[in-house]
């Protein structure tokens, strides 16, 4: 299946629409969920346990429970395939080597072809579970209710997920229509190269190394640096998930890996990201402005309402500036920048959007980065 007719079958929503149709207690986007109250502490002491372990790889933390009328029985090992093997977390406090011993991957006890991933902080699972009946998505209560509950976790199958109408729009889920505009005219006089499958590729060498920054207010939504690492962790397990599926002008896979995560973990009144009220296309260009040219593609993670945008990319297309390994450049308003750059927001219409939602978003963000164009077709 082509590049273009994938991500036309994949998302071409628009979710300036507000959601309709039947929805739960807790969230607009979640039609039907089910409590988890598995005990915590008894899965800290797995989890702390399996971090001791040498080699941490050989280690199974198993964790059980009971929904949707079955047992999931989930045998997981640490797994950090979607990071670097030089990966590192910068914060105002400097440059680290991250902990990533709560990331995890694994199985279903008896079913063939399962897989799980997700992470383990504080006793509690979030992640995904695929199944022969479909896929499950698990995550902490607390993100969608401050009532009082009888249960820690929701989780809920992927059917349960109400996505926006699809109906043909102007500019899509993403508003990449107002950036291309702003694109054009932003267009250095130089001439761009003919398109990013025209570069030099290195076609046994196709791993995307990206640079993500969590803004402040993305941090304050997690409230810790290894909430926003596991975050980010099923963000590009599923992203690869997506993208195993795709045959880009004969290269066979490609796939994606974080090189570098920056988290604000404090507030900074004097970064042009800072202010509250700013606009997509005003955000991604401010963001641009800094030189990414060592990174296959740079992001932007935030916590903003834009009234159904829910990501934005500069386009990898014939004749653009923008898209993956991109430099930096001089444009026509004298500004400097790189665009190999997009932005994925955490919330719509004020509600925050499950996981799901996140990781279509950064996956559609992506094909626009690496030439897949808008189409105004179903």
């Amino acid at each position: 299946m082509g590049v273009q007719q994938y991500w036309l079958l994949l998302l071409l929503f628009d979710c300036r629409e507000r959601i309709t149709g039947a929805a739960s207690d807790i969230s607009p986007y979640i039609k039907h969920y089910e409590g988890l109250s598995y005990d915590r502490e008894d899965l800290h002491r797995k989890h702390l346990r399996a971090k001791r372990a040498t080699p941490p790889q050989e280690y199974t933390l198993q964790l059980d429970f009971t929904a949707f009328h079955r047992t999931f029985r989930l045998h997981l090992k640490r797994n950090a395939a979607v990071f670097s093997e030089n990966f590192k977390v910068i914060s105002e406090n400097g440059s680290t080597s991250a902990d990533l011993s709560h990331i995890y991957s694994g199985t279903l006890e008896g079913e063939q072809g399962s897989a799980c991933h997700g992470s383990v902080l504080q006793g509690q699972f979030e992640g995904t579970i695929h199944t022969e009946n479909g896929t499950f998505h698990i995550e902490p209560v607390h993100r969608y209710t401050r009532n009082q509950t009888d249960h820690h976790s929701i989780i809920y199958h992927e059917d349960d997920v109400v996505l926006p109408s699809m109906r043909i729009a102007a500019d899509g889920f993403c508003g990449a229509e107002h950036l291309n505009v702003l694109a054009q005219s932003l267009r250095s006089n130089e001439e761009a190269p003919a398109s990013w499958s025209k570069r030099t590729v290195d076609e046994s060498k196709t791993t995307c190394l990206l640079y993500l920054y969590a803004d402040h207010l993305y941090y304050k939504r997690f409230k810790s640096v290894e909430a926003v690492v596991a975050q980010v962790a099923s963000y590009m397990r599923a992203v690869n998930d997506i993208y195993d599926k795709v045959d880009f002008d004969e290269i066979k896979l490609i796939n994606f890996k974080v090189k570098t995560l920056r988290v604000m973990t404090e507030e900074d009144k004097h970064d042009p990201l800072y202010p509250l009220y700013i606009g997509p296309e005003k955000l991604l260009s401010l963001y641009s402005e800094n030189n990414w040219g060592n990174f296959c593609l740079s992001y932007l993670l935030t916590n903003r309402d834009y009234s159904g945008v829910l990501g934005l990319a500069w386009e990898g297309k014939a004749g653009n500036w923008g898209g993956v390994c991109s430099q930096q450049t001089t444009l026509r308003n004298g500004r400097t920048s790189t665009l190999n750059t997009g932005l994925v927001t955490i919330q719509n219409y004020g509600q925050f959007l499950p996981s799901r939602y996140v990781q279509l978003t950064l996956a559609h963000e992506f094909g626009h980065s690496l030439g897949s164009p808008v189409s105004h077709h179903h």
